[in-house]
């Protein structure tokens, strides 16, 4: 009768542990569902380090920093509006391309470019500076959109 209740208190134990190990790796780190879907022609917003997914191409796009931020804060005056730089990585299978879209528009800082079939466009990125002081790169959050069918470039992969 004894080993009866001892086996089960460990069967018990042992259920316990599979319950909360799985609990932990649900909670810890991202899921296809947490990871937003992309729709082709329509804006969508990611902070640094995020990703989003073109579901339909196996497509994920992952804005991976601000390289480089010059704009000219807006409570300042300046000659020229300043330029933002903004590294994003496309990636499908096995195979990635890194890009570099940028705020100002103009050559040679270009606000889209093409990748992997797709066109990607920079559409915005906050917050915008002010003279108070530096944007962490965690605040960033860049507005893009993705567009199929792009023609192919030197920096098509």
């Amino acid at each position: 009768m004894r080993r009866a209740g001892i086996s089960r208190r460990n069967e018990m134990r042992t259920l316990s542990t599979v319950i909360l190990a799985t609990s932990l790796a649900c909670a810890s780190g991202s899921t296809a569902s947490d990871v937003p879907e992309i729709t082709p022609g329509e804006s969508f917003r990611l902070s640094v380090g995020e990703e989003a997914r073109l579901t339909s191409a196996d497509l994920t796009v992952r804005f991976s920093a601000v390289t480089s931020d010059s704009r000219c804060p807006k409570d300042v005056q300046c000659f020229w509006a300043g330029d933002a730089a903004v590294e994003v990585v496309l990636t499908r299978d096995e195979e990635s391309a890194t890009v570099s879209v940028h705020t100002h528009g103009d050559e040679p800082y270009p606000r889209e470019t093409n990748a992997m079939g797709y066109t990607l466009r920079l559409e915005g990125l906050e917050p915008y500076p002010t003279s108070k002081g530096k944007i962490a790169p965690e605040d960033y959050v860049a507005t893009l959109q993705l567009t199929t069918g792009a023609s192919a470039s030197p920096e098509d992969s």
